[in-house]
């Protein structure tokens, strides 16, 4: 005679679904591992796709560029010189975006948001005063900063560069000349430009 099927025991069923779920939370830890720091990452990749941009309108077309950086809005805006002394002009620090009267520079294309809870946090002076805490409020101005670019392929930095030091260890204290939070977590992102060559030479992903 042939033997009946017998469905399977509780003890095997339990089992199954325990060695299921022991896989599943592996494959989580897996992929917060992954995705830890993906948001200021891609924030970083968007900041240095916009230098690029920057430096090529402004090597190109022979123009001055600004690159603003929103610390409110947290966006960037790319503003085309329409100062009559044009490219020719003393590379100084007086030369300013204008942004309202006869002479005002003209804006180009859309603004460039970072992705969600990525913020600017510039910790000194001239950077708008934010603080690189990762808690609310990142900054008391709400100001904006700008970077120069210029037809030479040179940028101009709204303050003295600094020393890139993501670990303090030479300075004592983690540092960059631009630097960005993720709202709620202590990840950062250090960036390193290079006015020379108006590009972004290094950066450096850390938590704390």
């Amino acid at each position: 005679m042939r033997k009946a099927n017998r469905g399977f025991s509780l003890v095997e069923m339990l089992v199954v679904v325990a060695i299921i779920l022991i896989m599943v939370t592996g494959s989580i830890s897996i992929m917060s591992v992954f995705m830890r720091g993906q948001g200021i990452k891609q924030a970083g990749r968007i900041i240095q796709g916009q230098f690029m941009n920057a430096r090529q309108k402004a090597t190109s077309e022979k123009t001055v560029y600004f690159l603003v950086f929103d610390t409110q809005k947290n966006v960037m805006r790319l503003y085309r010189d329409v100062d009559p002394d044009g490219p020719t002009a003393p590379k100084t620090y007086d030369r300013v975006l204008v942004l309202v009267g006869a002479d005002a520079d003209a804006q180009e294309g859309d603004e460039h948001p970072l992705p969600k809870n990525i913020e600017f946090a510039c910790n000194h002076a001239g950077w708008g005063s934010k603080s690189l805490t990762s808690t609310p409020p990142y900054n008391v101005l709400g100001s904006s900063f700008y970077i120069t670019f210029y037809p030479d392929g040179t940028c101009v930095l709204p303050i003295v560069e600094k020393a890139y030091d993501p670990d303090g260890t030479s300075t004592g204290t983690t540092q960059a000349d631009l630097v960005l939070v993720q709202a709620g977590q202590t990840s950062r992102l250090f960036l390193d430009i290079g006015p020379s060559v108006g590009k972004i030479r290094k950066q450096a992903f850390r938590t704390q």
